[in-house]
């Protein structure tokens, strides 16, 4: 059992139950497959998301500013000027650092108090509590980075999934 499993899994038995939070990816199917060698896989049928290369520095930055109080802190570290294109990656790599540090913190902790938005924070309290109570493997952790962080497009510009 992989912690994608887990997590998926756990999103799709939510979202059943009426649970919606625009910070988790939308799950239409999770299945266990064979596969033609006999190995037993998950399958996943989950909505498309883009990744943050996709989307301009600005509105990178205009998402962090609506989910947190004061995003100089920890995220977008040393912007006192306007960031550019070429700071993106940077940004990125130190949102998603964030985010696994407020999960790896608790609730409680001085990050998570950082983070304004309830949505967001209600998500990473679910993912600490499905680190925190995995009974299958205790070696799977939180494993967050700037490659597994993906955006939703909308039309207030990009959400964090």
């Amino acid at each position: 059992m992989d912690a994608y499993y887990l997590y998926i899994r756990m999103l799709a038995k939510l979202q059943k139950q009426g649970y919606h939070n625009p910070y988790f990816p939308v799950v239409y199917q999770v299945r266990i497959e064979k596969d033609p060698r006999g190995f037993t896989r998950p399958r996943y049928r989950i909505e498309t998301l883009q990744s943050y290369k996709q989307y301009s520095i600005e509105s990178i930055v205009g998402m962090i500013e609506r989910m947190f109080v004061n995003p100089q802190d920890g995220i977008l570290w040393g912007s006192e000027n306007p960031l550019t294109e070429d700071d993106k990656e940077k940004a990125w790599g130190n949102l998603a650092w964030y985010l696994e540090e407020c999960i790896r913190r608790g609730v409680g902790g001085k990050l998570m108090a950082n983070v304004k938005d309830e949505n967001l924070r209600d998500a990473l309290s679910i993912i600490a509590k499905l680190s925190d109570d995995n009974q299958y493997s205790p070696e799977i952790k939180v494993d967050i980075h700037g490659a597994n962080v993906m955006l939703r497009g909308t039309a207030n510009g990009p959400q964090l999934v």
